[in-house]
């Protein structure tokens, strides 16, 4: 899976309403959001939760059309020329150009870095034993609480078959966004540009929900030309993420 948006796709794609939430940027002062798809119901989104960790209540002020200045890219610096609907950020701001999800969960909760990103042995030996694969690497990149876990991981490829994995781990759950790829011909495999290599800093975890009944989680996976951004949550099985709403910042200049 080589997640690549050409430009042309960003500016002619028809965009789309989601009853899940939605995913936004924020312009270069950090009061406005641009949703990238159109939430169901616009007016009832009172909250975004951003990549740096904020909770911001916001208001929908109204759609905007895009204009001719308009370059393609999801940036604060082409904000005022993109289509899409605009929030308004009620208390504080965003940090200048970052993402956000409208519409968040109610029990959404936002992990904590980890003070040591290693994992510990045990994670890595269920990990294995859920796919049936050697782990490579595994590390911790979010910490919800002290029993709740946020892990990045690649696992043995296997012939032309790679696979890497974030997971929600606790002590009584695994649950897989899993992202499988082929390398292709340039050598990149998941990203272009990124040499077959499974990069774990470029992913900023907005929230996770871990309830008794669902788990949740977004995600946003910076890359060199940009930035693919999930939400997803559990379906009958709790151990596996399905992808709700999927989502593309392209910013390549």
């Amino acid at each position: 899976m080589r997640l690549v948006v050409p430009i042309v796709l960003a500016c002619l794609v028809p965009r789309t309403s989601n009853s899940q939430g939605a995913f936004a940027y924020a312009d270069s002062s950090g009061d406005r959001l641009l949703a990238l798809s159109a939430p169901s119901s616009p007016n009832s989104v009172v909250e975004a939760r951003c990549r740096s960790g904020a909770r911001l209540p916001v208001r929908f002020v109204g759609h905007q059309s895009r204009s001719p200045g308009d370059n393609g890219r999801q940036l604060a610096s082409n904000f005022d020329y993109a289509e899409g609907d605009v929030f308004a950020v009620a208390s504080g701001s965003a940090r200048p150009d970052e993402t956000c999800f409208l519409a968040p969960p109610p029990a959404a909760e936002v992990p904590r870095s980890p003070a040591d990103s290693v994992c510990i042995v045990g994670d890595s030996a269920r990990l294995s034993q859920a796919k049936a694969r050697r782990v490579v690497w595994c590390r911790r990149i979010g910490t919800v609480d002290d029993l709740t876990r946020v892990l990045a991981v690649e696992f043995e490829r296997r012939a032309d078959s790679a696979l890497a994995s974030l997971v929600l781990a606790d002590r009584d759950q695994v649950t897989f966004l899993d992202f499988p790829a082929v390398p292709g011909p340039e050598g990149d495999t998941w990203r272009v540009g990124d040499g077959g290599t499974f990069d774990p800093s470029g992913f900023g975890v907005l929230f996770v929900v871990n309830g008794p009944a669902e788990r949740a989680i977004a995600v946003a996976w910076a890359g060199e030309e940009g930035e693919s951004l999930i939400f997803a949550a559990t379906g009958p099985a709790r151990d596996a993420f399905v992808p709700r709403v999927r989502d593309y910042r392209y910013w390549l200049q």
